[in-house]
């Protein structure tokens, strides 16, 4: 994408209140996955809009579960919007295949739907160092919306992000930034752009990446014998709870002993029935000895049955 149609904002979330208050009005309707970004739904409920809960699969949004939510909408207001995190979806890893990506891009573009695509977790997370990250805004650029930030793959105090917009939405999302914050900081873009240029952003994802690896191979280690969704480099895992642990039981009785997971009740968007597992972040201890510890003691919470609950008379 040309300089042309490039935003510059304060970071991810950030970029998804300007996109969100400069494409949408309060009321409207937009498609995500059931289980979804919790910056998101605040984000949602900041604007007033309508976060309309769709099913996904281990490629993340299914593309005839669009195309009944965008027909059952339409019965009353029509659906005007889609979020996607087709990289690696958060919290369940999700990862959309070319053909997918495909059919999703089709079912935007037949229901006119403008589409914010987070790329928060494509560099993250490749199934390789050498996998291109081909976004949706790349088969439907009239009509998607790609954010690439810097704070995950760079450092999380570097509050900047880009946005590839279509060119005719560009001057709108330019007041919606000065609306929000003036301007991004430009001593953190100049930072960044620095970064970009000589190298060291490179060299620091691919050491990012190493560790991602090492913790990933950890936590499998500690936790075999149990399901755990992710990617060889990613940030985090989605766990699956063995019977009869319960989402919120298993993140309670963890932080009792220590550690800080998050279950699924978290993501699930409006009355979506949240899944009976939990998100563990590999990259929040500051040391893989921190990440062993964590682990093993979730090895031997998973081992115990759920302590019993108040009696209810």
């Amino acid at each position: 994408a040309g300089p042309e149609r490039i935003a510059v904002t304060s970071g991810g979330q950030h970029a998804l209140v300007v996109l969100f208050g400069s494409l949408f009005r309060p009321g409207d309707r937009i498609l995500a996955a059931n289980l979804n970004y919790p910056g998101l739904m605040s984000v949602a409920a900041l604007l007033g809009l309508k976060l309309v809960p769709v099913e996904s699969d281990a490629e993340g949004l299914l593309p005839e579960a669009v195309e009944a939510a965008c027909a059952r909408e339409s019965t009353r207001e029509p659906v005007r919007g889609l979020y996607v995190l087709p990289g690696m979806h958060n919290p369940t890893t999700a990862s959309m295949g070319p053909a997918r990506r495909e059919a999703i891009a089709e079912a935007a573009r037949r229901h006119n739907l403008l589409v914010v695509e987070d790329g928060a977790y494509a560099l993250t997370a490749p199934a390789s160092p050498d996998e291109p990250c081909a976004p949706l805004a790349a088969l439907i650029p009239e009509r998607a919306f790609y954010v690439a930030s810097t704070s995950k793959l760079l450092a999380e105090g570097l509050r900047v992000a880009y946005v590839v917009s279509p060119a005719e939405y560009v001057e709108r999302l330019s007041l919606g930034i000065t609306g929000t914050t003036w301007m991004a900081s430009p001593l953190c873009a100049e930072l960044a752009a620095l970064w970009l240029n000589d190298g060291t952003a490179d060299a620091v994802l691919a050491r990012k990446r190493a560790e991602a690896l090492r913790r990933n191979r950890l936590a499998r280690r500690i936790l075999a014998g149990y399901r755990l969704d992710g990617r060889p480099m990613g940030y985090f895992v989605w766990l699956p709870l063995p019977e009869p642990w319960r989402g919120e039981d298993f993140e309670r009785a963890a932080l009792e002993r220590g550690v800080a997971v998050v279950a699924g009740d978290s993501f699930a968007l409006g009355q979506t029935a949240a899944p009976m597992a939990v998100r563990l972040s590999l990259s929040a201890p500051r040391s893989e000895a921190e990440l062993e510890r964590g682990l093993m003691i979730l090895a031997e919470l998973l081992r115990e049955p759920p302590r019993q609950g108040r009696a209810i008379v």
